[in-house]
């Protein structure tokens, strides 16, 4: 799964929808939530890129956003959330 949340990050990227810095992706898998960690880029990912987090653990590594997503997980089934600021909606904030 990490390889298709590379994969993600990088075709946001290609598609020029992110700015490659802004943004947090995560995935569960069973009890535990695999962030990105604090400062990556999403078109920039590797494995090392992302944290494992028991889903009501606090991580110092795991993205700034790791409440939000933990919250996500805990009141619904989704198994994935990508958080990133499109291009296009900050240009469009700016007017």
């Amino acid at each position: 799964m990490i390889g298709e949340a590379i994969e993600i990050g990088k075709l946001l990227a290609a598609s020029n929808l992110i700015d490659g810095a802004s943004g947090n992706m995560s995935y569960r898998e069973g009890d535990k939530i695999i962030i990105t960690k604090r400062g990556v880029c999403l078109d920039n990912l590797s494995e090392k890129s992302f944290v494992a987090v028991d889903i009501d653990e606090m991580s110092e590594e795991a993205s700034s956003d790791l409440i939000v997503h933990q919250e996500i997980y805990k009141n619904t089934d989704y198994k994935v959330v990508l958080h990133c600021h499109v291009v296009y909606n900050v240009v469009l904030s700016f007017k």
